[in-house]
């Protein structure tokens, strides 16, 4: 009953691309399912000090958040006021950058830009892999994978070093280096009237518009390019936009002008950098708009608040992903006949749930009785109840059964 792993039978399907089949027999399959339980049972153990770990920082953020708010006062942006130095400070003006940037590949000034942005993007093969299997009875399972190449605009460059396939339909399957690679550069003196941004800030600042191209930034273009470039659609087009053959280019540029900001953050000097709390942690806050303090404040309270919740799912996935891992061995053994293995693998992720929730509770629940003691007793209750809850219906299906 035992069939060795095959290797992948390769053939050419009607589109020119590949299709490769290959088994792998049962116990084969039962020994891979239990090297398997190694790394599920890393993955359980692992899930609890991420769970834990975060709800200290959620603990540790949200009380520096809350020390920021009680402490924080107002500024104007027009003038840097002595009394303020080293305080938490709030002030609304327009950022704006004296000397503007320059893009360094193109050449392209931007006087009073904030930010200039340049996408260079390839028109390349692009490898896809889709794989499937199917159970087999007897235990074995086939997996058929399918490995596609299409033609795409990409502003990574792909290498096809390791296609599989040289050719395709009597193309060569091969992407040249790409000319010229994007890129950004940021402006050093942005300030909000007498007032300097430090990189964190001006690092949180978001948008842009398309800055026109013109024959002066075609000039400036590698040698190897520049012949087959024109101007198209306010950038570059090296190649035949209507046309394009693998290798050409497309190149915009985006920039970020003087825009109404408003900020939180430590006065120092002249500059507004990042405030420590006595949580261990910074404040240095960037919104663009006119904002109130109380606004920004509880904005990032939200943004923490669904921070901790994103963490504490990926918590209970690792455990839940772990205990599955762990069980799959009895799916696997079940496989000998493929609509029991199904059955048995639907039940050890009933079981795999009914273990991960009530210990992703309990853990998230000891992190908030060490941070914040009344509210972590109310999880344990909660946590305790589901696990209950979960026995006592799998005990009550048990009698139904009976």
């Amino acid at each position: 009953m035992n069939q060795p792993v095959v290797k992948a039978r390769a053939c050419r399907s009607a589109t020119g691309d590949i299709v490769e089949t290959s088994s792998q027999g049962w116990l084969s399959r039962i020994m891979e399912s239990i090297k398997g339980v190694l790394f599920g049972l890393v993955m359980v153990v692992a899930a609890f000090p991420l769970l834990f770990v975060n709800e200290g920082c959620a603990v540790k953020i949200a009380k520096g958040l809350a020390e920021g708010r009680g402490q924080v006062v107002m500024a104007v942006a027009t003038a840097v006021n002595p009394a303020l130095e080293g305080k938490l400070v709030h002030l609304s003006g327009r950022a704006v950058s004296k000397h503007g940037v320059t893009d360094p590949v193109l050449g392209v000034v931007a006087p009073g830009a904030i930010r200039l942005e340049r996408l260079v993007e390839m028109y390349q093969w692009v490898e896809k892999v889709e794989t499937t299997k199917d159970k087999k009875l007897g235990g074995s399972e086939e997996t058929v994978k399918t490995t596609t190449y299409s033609k795409e605009w990409s502003s990574s460059e792909v290498s096809s070093a390791n296609f599989k396939l040289r050719e395709k339909n009597g193309e060569p399957l091969v992407n040249p280096p790409m000319a010229m690679k994007g890129g950004s550069v940021v402006a050093n003196d942005v300030m909000v009237g007498a007032h300097a941004l430090s990189e964190g800030l001006v690092e949180q600042l978001t948008g842009g518009t398309t800055m026109p191209l013109d024959q002066n930034a075609v000039a400036t273009l590698p040698e190897s390019i520049k012949a087959r470039a024109r101007l198209h659609d306010g950038g570059i087009a090296v190649g035949d936009p209507a046309s394009p053959r693998i290798g050409d280019l497309r190149i915009r540029l985006t920039k970020l002008d003087a825009t109404d900001v408003s900020v939180v953050a430590k006065q120092t000097g002249q500059a507004l950098t990042a405030w420590q709390t006595s949580q261990g942690t910074t404040i240095a806050m960037l919104e663009q708009g006119t904002r109130s303090a109380d606004e920004m404040f509880s904005s990032a309270e939200a943004s923490n608040v669904t921070r901790t919740w994103v963490v504490r799912l990926l918590g209970f996935l690792c455990m839940l992903i772990g205990f599955s891992m762990i069980f799959k061995p009895l799916s696997v053994v079940a496989d000998v006949v493929p609509f029991i293995g199904s059955l048995v693998g639907m039940g050890t992720g009933v079981v795999a749930f009914a273990l991960a929730a009530p210990l992703s509770l309990l853990t998230i629940a000891i992190a908030w009785i060490v941070y914040r003691p009344l509210l972590g007793i109310a999880l344990v209750v909660v946590g305790i109840a589901v696990f209950v809850g979960i026995y006592r219906l799998a005990n009550q299906r048990q009698a139904a059964a009976g």
